[in-house]
Formats: structure tokens, sequence, C-alpha cells
């Protein structure tokens, strides 16, 4: 099952840190942001299978973000 939880807000308002909090009240979670190239951000994608993977700064992922997402959903 896939939730996708958004925890909008300005800088310095502590959403790194509910993102961390949360992954550390997943029995396996993996934490990484999408600052990165597409070819990493898939490569963790995969490195998170059947985890639970907590994506920081998401809105400035790659721009296929949400189809590599969808696409990992359904396996």
């Amino acid at each position: 099952m896939a939730v996708r939880t958004i925890i909008p807000g300005p800088p310095g308002t502590g959403k790194t840190s509910t993102l961390r909090v949360a992954g550390r009240l997943c029995q396996d979670s993996m934490f990484f942001t999408a600052k990165v190239s597409p070819a990493v951000f898939r490569d963790n994608l995969v490195s998170g299978h059947d985890r639970t993977v907590i994506i920081d700064e998401a809105d400035e992922g790659p721009p296929d973000m949400e189809t590599q997402l969808t696409l990992r959903w359904d396996r």
C-alpha cells in the first residue's frame, strides 16, 4: 500500500525534522533527498524496494519523479 504524505511550509519550520521522526517510527525506512540526478533518484528507489521511503525536497526532484514513483508502487 502506498501512502503519500506532504508536509508543506516555509523554510526553517521543521519539515525535514518531522520526516526524520516519521522515518524512525517505521520499522524499515530509508530517507533521501530528491535533489539528486535522475539516475541516483532511480537507484535510491530501487534500493528502497519493500521499505518505507521518505523523500525530502520532493518538489525539487527529477522531472519524471511522479512517473517513477507510480511505476515503483505498481511492482
